[in-house]
């Protein structure tokens, strides 16, 4: 008895440490993109500001609720985001439960460790993104689905389990609908499960079953409405998001609209080792199918591995070849954590076809070295955290982030005392969101966003960026990209350099800084150091004396993504803007 209690903890340990060691590893925080949507819902939420139903982000409402209540505590960005980790986490353990209805507790470990190892879902590991989120809600449901599918309907009390699972798969369902839309894909399996169940043992089992399924989804559902009630004033709910429109054509046209073009995007998309595991799934789903044929898998069981592959298959191919409108057929968008739901359960199907051929050898002299070669598969297909370490932490926008993180802190040591002021760079307005979340360090810088976010200015995309017109004191500018050498600057940098000509201001260029491994190669850890100062000059000094200091050529990307500081101070000399 103890030992097999040994061995469960040891199995669990092992699922819940490898995406604690993960999301260590590879946790982001922000990454300028859509999860700045999503934080300022929140910090909408927290600070008693309602939220609005037409916007995309904020009608995630389940989603946010994570971040408005850690921000409400401690008013802290950083930890906002950090609690999103925790999902991760729970994909582990959830896979791990999952896993224990086909495989000992090793087995079980082995195919949460292959799951959380995938790209698709390590590289977000602590991003404020909907996907991982909704993922561990769905193999939650799918749990729940195959306990009831495999549990006995005879007495009272099996009938009463029976119906409690079918009630929590039917929570779980609504739960990664709600965080995000695309859950609803998966909604055809239970419904299909529902017939087989009827047609196979009794009406009852399935009525009673669908009932209790229907009864959890509800129930969830009218919570969502109730607090959309209290935090935008309106009765909505996420149903109604699958009515809004879409056109997504330019993405259909870049990706490709034959299946071999999609397949083509598709792997691209994945990367090997989720390409390569997809692959293996496939493979896996075959020798299912064949297993079935000879009825070497019969009754309960079989159905509960066709629950399974049905999670894998039916959204893999909804989301590559499916349709992104309900009144009219428009291929999706294929992004890489898109298919993070289809992770687990081929994970699973993986596991399942590496033990079966170790099973074929038994106890042949071959068995040793089939069974190494079986490992050496494993290790290959989970070693994606090994060959992607040099893309920690740096999703999307998450290099332009660090890159201003460390700015501000050079600022702030350089020139203690000087104000930091913010422009409007950079290439988009997420990119603008994220650097005004990043500033907020003061009770005065809170109050000021909160007040922004009143007025909603940053619905239109503006920040509150403070005017440089009249300058009394010195100041540091801090931007993205060439903001002040612009070929077509905009009307606020042409004032400054008007100021700069006639001798009103100087303008002193302290350094630019970038995010790139290459400038810190022996770095470990996160990105940010990574960061690394790439000039230090007084450029105008320089220009003046007429040298131009040589800049560190970067490509598109990371110019873009680099972060640019001027001292602007008055002067009674008038020094050369430019370069």
């Amino acid at each position: 008895m103890f030992q097999r209690y040994r061995m469960e903890a040891l199995g669990l340990g092992l699922a819940l440490f490898a995406p604690l060691l993960l999301a260590y590893l590879y946790y982001v925080g922000l990454y300028c993109s859509d999860d700045t949507r999503y934080l300022i819902g929140a910090i909408r939420i927290a600070s008693g500001e309602e939220i609005s139903t037409t916007s995309v982000a904020e009608r995630r409402i389940v989603l946010l609720l994570p971040a408005a209540a850690m921000y409400a505590l401690s008013s802290s960005v950083e930890l906002s985001v950090a609690i999103y980790g925790v999902f991760f986490l729970m994909l582990g353990g959830a896979a791990f439960l999952l896993a224990r209805q086909f495989f000992g507790p090793l087995g079980a470990a082995a195919a949460a460790v292959l799951a959380v190892s995938q790209p698709v879902v390590f590289l977000y590991a602590g991003a404020m993104a909907p996907d991982i989120a909704s993922s561990m809600f769905l193999v939650a449901s799918l749990y729940c689905l195959c306990r009831w599918v495999g549990g006995e309907h005879a007495s009272r009390n099996a009938r009463r389990t029976a119906w409690a699972y079918a009630f929590g798969a039917g929570v779980s369902l609504a739960l990664g609908f709600v965080v995000k839309e695309s859950g609803a894909v998966v909604l055809v399996i239970p419904a299909a499960l529902l017939l087989w169940k009827a047609w196979r043992d009794r009406l009852s089992i399935a009525v009673l079953g669908g009932m209790a399924m229907a009864a959890g989804f509800v129930v969830v559902l009218l919570i969502e409405v109730l607090v959309f009630r209290a935090t935008s004033g309106d009765w909505y709910s996420s149903v109604g998001s699958l009515l809004s429109p879409h056109d997504f054509t330019g993405y259909a046209d870049a990706q490709g609209r034959t299946p071999r073009a999609r397949l083509d995007s598709l792997r691209y998309l994945l990367g090997d080792h989720s390409w390569a595991l997809f692959i293996f799934a496939g493979v896996a789903t075959a020798h299912l199918l064949w297993d079935t044929f000879r009825r070497r898998l019969r009754g309960p069981v079989a159905t509960m591995w066709w629950t399974v592959a049905a999670f894998w298959i039916w959204p893999l191919l909804y989301f590559t070849y499916g349709s992104g409108s309900l009144s009219e057929y428009v291929f999706p968008v294929m992004q890489q954590r898109y298919y993070a739901p289809c992770i687990v359960p081929a994970a699973l199907l993986v596991i399942r076809l590496l033990t079966s051929l170790a099973g074929y050898a038994g106890s042949h002299w071959a068995r040793t070295p089939i069974v190494a070669a079986l490992c050496v598969i494993w290790f290959a297909l989970s070693s994606g955290p090994y060959r992607e370490w040099s893309q920690r932490g740096l999703i999307y926008g998450a290099p332009a982030k660090e890159a201003f993180e460390l700015a501000l802190m050079d600022a702030q040591r350089s020139h203690p005392g000087v104000p930091v002021v913010d422009t409007p760079s950079g290439w988009t307005t997420d990119l603008a969101r994220c650097r005004a979340l990043l500033t907020l360090d003061t009770d005065e810088e809170r109050e000021r966003f909160t007040n922004m976010l009143r007025r909603e200015t940053d619905r239109n995309g503006r920040f509150d960026y403070p005017a440089v017109d009249q300058v009394d004191g010195p100041l540091l500018l801090v931007g993205h990209g060439d903001y002040l050498g612009s070929s077509k600057p905009p009307q606020w940098v042409r004032r400054l350099q008007k100021d700069a000509r006639e001798g009103r201001v100087r303008i002193l260029r302290l350094g630019r800084f970038s995010a790139l491994p290459a400038l810190a190669p022996d770095t470990w850890w996160l990105p940010r150091q990574f960061a690394a100062r790439a000039s230090l000059s007084d450029l105008t000094e320089a220009q003046h004396a007429g040298r131009i200091p040589e800049r560190q050529e970067l490509d598109e990307h990371a110019r873009l993504s680099s972060v640019e500081i001027y001292l602007v101070e008055p002067s009674t000399r008038p020094p050369s803007v430019g370069r």
